[in-house]
């Protein structure tokens, strides 16, 4: 049976490097325009528009940078904004305004921003970019779009659920041996600590 909690985890985690790596392209590439970047099954991709394609050299860039940006632990902050606010913010990000546009009146609109790259979206997203535990970006996929244009999805490999169950079980004993250090031993430590 699959721990719903560890099928969560793992989709969060995977919008959540969509996300950081949406943010290392437009540092990147100034001119790639964002459109949208989901969690998926087999990993997560991100779609943007691009000036000329993507190459393999680009991607261990990108994923270079993203590392850096993992380790750094920033946190996810949730944000709401009225529809002329994005609207604003996403000034110069066309395949955005078209997402927005699309999206019914009464829904609320939400970014979420880590470091300084904010991303219009309605999570989940683990709390901060050190909870992305593995990530291998794997290829590019490009379909043209015209002279100049090129329309790029990055593609990724994410653990899988025996991966995500060891990290879990690493998080557990890490709690564990915080408590023996805390109460100095399982059996003296939680006599005192329940009296």
């Amino acid at each position: 049976m699959i721990n719903q909690e560890l099928l969560d985890l793992r989709y969060r985690i995977r919008h959540s490097a969509a996300h950081v790596m949406a943010d290392v392209v437009t540092k990147m590439f100034p001119e790639a325009k964002l459109a949208i970047g989901p969690p998926t099954e087999d990993g997560f991709y991100y779609d943007f528009l691009s000036e000329k394609p993507f190459t393999e050299e680009d991607l261990e860039a990108i994923e270079s940078e993203m590392r850096k940006i993992i380790q750094d632990d920033h946190q996810f902050i949730y944000s709401e904004y009225d529809r002329e606010e994005l609207i604003e913010l996403n000034r110069n990000e066309p395949l955005k305004l078209e997402v927005i546009s699309g999206i019914s009146q009464n829904e609320i609109l939400s970014t979420f921003k880590h470091g300084d790259f904010e991303d219009l979206c309605a999570g989940p997203h683990v709390e901060s970019t050190s909870k992305i535990v593995a990530f291998k970006l794997l290829n590019v996929a490009g379909v043209g779009a015209g002279e100049v244009d090129a329309e790029a999805s990055i593609f990724d490999l994410f653990p899988s659920l025996s991966a995500l169950a060891v990290l879990t079980l690493f998080a557990l004993v890490t709690f564990l041996s915080a408590c023996v250090f805390f109460f100095g031993g399982f059996t003296t430590g939680f006599e005192d600590f329940f009296g």
